[in-house]
């Protein structure tokens, strides 16, 4: 079902808007189909994808928006959920928000 998107996410990590459209879809897919959320996680790898993009586009907004918004879609399956605390999906988005923080401070005159 998302090998397509897992395949484009693969074949071009340096691109950012690839990375967040991908991101966003697979969260859609998620909302859609609840039952496809174990699979991405075990089979597909997604939940690193996710990881990855957003390490590697740490000051891209709509990447980080989209990777959580995988992340909450994820979070209503149990399973999907021990294996989220399991991984870098906390300190990956504690580092997301610290980022989203820096850029927001006010520069000093």
């Amino acid at each position: 079902l998302t090998n397509a998107i897992v395949d484009g996410m693969k074949a071009h990590p340096e691109r950012c808007n690839i990375q967040a459209d991908a991101l966003s879809t697979l969260s859609q897919i998620v909302w859609s189909l609840p039952a496809a959320a174990k699979q991405m996680v075990n089979e597909e790898g997604c939940l690193q994808l996710a990881i990855d993009a957003m390490e590697i586009h740490a000051s891209h907004s709509k990447t980080q928006q989209s990777a959580c918004e995988l992340f909450v879609a994820l979070s209503y399956d149990k399973t999907c959920c021990q294996v989220m605390l399991d991984s870098d999906v906390i300190s990956s988005v504690l580092n997301s928000i610290k980022g989203c923080l820096k850029k927001s401070q006010p520069k000093a005159l």
